[in-house]
């Protein structure tokens, strides 16, 4: 089974299991963490240029911009968005222990 494959599966169970509620701003974000979470980031990157095209400002979205940034190698880009979530939403990246910045 592909990745991507597996992605939309895993997807569409959390949309039928209302884990993922499609409306509600955010729950787009959350699929694309989702692909993230099984290793599809051009799944990732679909939905986060999707995302940021409607404007969607929820730390799922900013999260979600930060990591497949990181992970495209756009490192500047993935702090600015680092930057700007640390000084809105702190609490939303308590859980997240990766070293996006450079560390020496």
């Amino acid at each position: 089974m592909k990745i991507s494959s597996a992605s939309s599966a895993l997807s569409l169970v959390f949309l039928s299991l209302g884990l993922i509620s499609a409306p509600a701003r955010g729950a787009r974000a959350q699929e694309g963490l989702v692909c993230l979470e099984v290793g599809d980031l051009a799944c990732a990157i679909s939905v986060r240029d999707a995302v940021l095209e409607r404007g969607d400002t929820s730390d799922a979205a900013q999260i979600l911009t930060l990591r497949t940034f990181f992970r495209e190698g756009r490192y500047d880009e993935a702090v600015s968005v680092l930057n700007r979530l640390e000084a809105q939403s702190p609490e939303a990246l308590a859980r997240d222990k990766n070293p996006y910045r450079a560390t020496a």
